[in-house]
């Protein structure tokens, strides 16, 4: 037996919608899709319970991934969207409540990579980027305000003071608006990331970075 003959991988719907191509046309003309979303959401769960991950990795996800002790084991015979892999004790894949999107965590349940996987067969596509412990996010909130936050792991440790939208009840002057709200970005920014000097992680946008 193979060293990867009895590992788990996500099914090659694309390879079925060749070898089946009648039934395939049947599934994508069911009214509202339900049959397409069914393949995604099914593709989901193969991925989060097998031995792989996307063999497309942004940057340098790869080398991060492998100094914390993730191993690739290779590709998937028939497969170059995915390679098998072998975790670090304790980590996992946990499935996200959009069928596209998972994540890799560590044993304390920690985001370590974000995966991407669109199991439909006739736009079938996978990919991976590591993910850093600190981001800084905009407010998306409805509120009339700006705001910017330091996210250490889905936890809000910084945010900095509301400052109201220039770009809400002002439609006579929008490009001076968008310029503005520019401005409020760039400074917010300048903020979190003081705040995070200051704090102790000058190189938080490493994602190798302050996890131990």
């Amino acid at each position: 037996m193979g060293i990867n003959e009895d590992k788990r991988a996500p099914t090659n719907t694309s390879r079925e919608a060749h070898d089946e191509p009648i039934l395939n046309l049947l599934k994508a003309s069911v009214v509202g899709g339900r049959a397409i979303e069914q393949q995604e959401a099914q593709g989901q769960t193969e991925l989060v319970h097998s031995d792989t991950l996307p063999s497309d990795m942004q940057c340098d996800t790869r080398e991060v991934l492998e100094s914390f002790g993730v191993e690739f084991l290779g590709q998937v015979q028939g497969d170059e969207l995915f390679m098998y892999a072998k975790l670090p004790d304790g980590w996992s894949k946990k499935a996200s409540g959009h069928s596209m999107w998972s994540y890799l965590v560590d044993e304390q349940g920690r985001e370590r990579a974000s995966i991407f996987y669109k199991a439909a067969f006739y736009d079938r596509k996978a990919h991976m980027s590591a993910s850093r412990r600190f981001t800084i996010t905009r407010d998306y909130d409805d509120t009339a305000v700006h705001m910017m936050h330091v996210i250490d792991c889905g936890k809000t440790v910084f945010s900095t003071d509301p400052v109201p939208d220039p770009t809400r009840n002002n439609p006579e002057n929008r490009h001076e608006a968008w310029s503005n709200l520019d401005a409020i970005d760039k400074e917010a920014r300048a903020l979190c990331e003081q705040w995070l000097i200051d704090n102790g992680y000058p190189n938080w946008s490493d994602a190798r970075e302050y996890w131990t």
